[in-house]
């Protein structure tokens, strides 16, 4: 909470998963680590499987102690995500207690925004989707996931959908312009904001503001709720597209976060 901003993934998690329980973690339980000082605490991990470990420490030394808990509870991890100096420094004892090989995973951005941005001028509409258009957000979560995540642990799209068209908060939103053109939605929420995400637009509507537009609308109205002081957004650092579009309506980097990938050392011969 001291940076919450940095810590967005991890208490959106810890909040789907008081408010939902086990069921918000799958059939694995979820991965819950302190590590403390005399004094305070100097390091938290999460992980859910199948997917990475989340893991933050302001103390170097406590990530000797939580690499050696989590090869205790996973002998396999698919990865790590975290700042750039705190994963290179886990991987590196990670592979020091399994051998695993390691290798760089998407290069990511955190941004926030405290004020509303302008919306775009751009011919369209906003709505909050439904179950009438299940179909197109399964296709459009399965579309978003090949092209910006193609590396992630699997995730059935329909599943995606259908928990966030049940949730009391509908969660997913289009642009229209004769049709459905552009997605946006919002993730679990922290204590004082919420994540942005995901984001997609079908190739052949894009270059024409449309994402822009849905986005804008979408975190002014979500500035707009009394709970939210500021949003949160993740980024592919290598895509200088969107990294643009989003400065410009008023999103400001907070951090890097590296991704780091493990994968067992193949079998020697002799």
């Amino acid at each position: 909470m001291r940076d919450e901003a940095r810590h967005n993934l991890e208490l959106g998690i810890l909040g789907r998963l008081v408010e939902m329980g086990a069921e918000a973690s799958g059939d694995d339980a979820p991965y819950l680590a302190v590590a403390e000082s005399t004094t305070d605490v100097v390091g938290v991990a999460i992980r859910t499987p199948p997917f990475h470990l989340l893991v933050s420490v302001t103390v170097r030394t406590a990530l000797d102690a939580i690499a050696r808990d989590v090869v205790r509870r996973f002998p396999a991890l698919s990865g790590v995500l975290s700042d750039e100096v705190t994963a290179d420094a886990f991987a590196a004892g990670w592979q020091t207690l399994t051998g695993d090989l390691a290798e760089d995973g998407m290069p990511q951005r955190i941004y926030r925004l405290t004020s509303p941005p302008a919306v775009p001028d751009v011919s369209g509409s906003f709505r909050e989707a439904t179950r009438g258009d299940r179909d197109l957000l399964v296709a459009w979560v399965r579309a978003f996931t090949a092209e910006a995540m193609p590396d992630a642990p699997h995730q059935d799209a329909a599943e995606v959908v259908d928990g966030r068209l049940n949730e009391p908060s509908r969660s997913l939103f289009l642009w229209e312009d004769g049709g459905p053109v552009s997605l946006a939605g919002f993730g679990a929420s922290t204590p004082n904001g919420s994540r942005v995400g995901p984001v997609y637009t079908p190739l052949e509507h894009r270059g024409k503001g449309y994402a822009s537009a849905c986005v804008a609308t979408l975190s002014r109205r979500l500035l707009a709720e009394e709970r939210n002081r500021f949003l949160f957004l993740f980024t592919d650092v290598r895509n200088p597209a969107s990294n643009h579009v989003y400065r410009k309506m008023g999103y400001v980097p907070v951090c890097d976060m590296r991704e780091i990938r493990f994968r067992r050392a193949p079998a020697s011969c002799g």
